[in-house]
């Protein structure tokens, strides 16, 4: 009897109703690879409480990616987390949580805050609590792609000119120098970290 399950890396798809009536099952871990939830995948799996998603649900080709009943009967479900851009609603099937727990939370990162805006995860009439995870601050990642790069740097110096906008968790980043004080000395700093001067 499985309790936590991690699913190998290089793992591409999953097969219909593929852990269907797995009721030992607590904690999922779905690969990067994965990128659709198929029809019944952990239906009737009465003990599962977390699953993590590491793939790029919002960018497949697939037509629905969280498929019918696809966490259908899971009365333990407590969390979900995704790793990627949020979800169109089109694409999670109405009938993917049927009779699954109520209170699930729904996690997302924060650099994505239309999650808590579109709430895809709504669907045949559950209404879930959306949780923005702060990224792990990274000083000077402040476009939030986990890669400091001059993407960065444009970014910064286009917040510090008053020509664009970064998010709450961006400005953690942006205070290179660590003065309490956001500007273009930051920038200076940053173009070192980037370009190696």
């Amino acid at each position: 009897q499985l309790a936590e399950v991690t699913l190998p890396e290089g793992l591409v798809s999953l097969g219909t109703s593929a852990f269907k009536y797995c009721s030992s099952i607590e904690t999922v871990v779905v690969p990067e690879g994965v990128t659709m939830l198929p029809y019944g995948l952990f239906q009737f799996c009465t003990s599962l409480r977390e699953v993590e998603i590491m793939g790029d649900l919002a960018n497949s080709s697939e037509k629905t990616v969280i498929g019918s009943v696809a966490f259908g009967g899971c009365t333990a479900l407590e969390k979900i987390t995704f790793h990627c851009e949020c979800i169109d609603t089109k694409k999670v099937n109405s009938g993917a949580f049927n009779n699954a727990a109520d209170a699930v939370e729904i996690h997302y990162p924060a650099q994505y805050p239309e999650w808590a805006e579109v709430k895809p995860m709504d669907v045949g009439g559950k209404q879930y609590i959306y949780v923005a995870d702060a990224p792990d601050p990274m000083p000077g990642d402040i476009n939030l792609d986990g890669i400091i790069t001059s993407a960065d740097i444009s970014s910064l110096f286009a917040f510090i000119m008053n020509e664009g906008s970064v998010s709450a968790y961006g400005l953690a980043n942006a205070d290179i120098n660590g003065d309490g004080v956001i500007n273009t000395t930051d920038v200076s700093l940053l173009a070192q970290i980037v370009f190696g001067m």
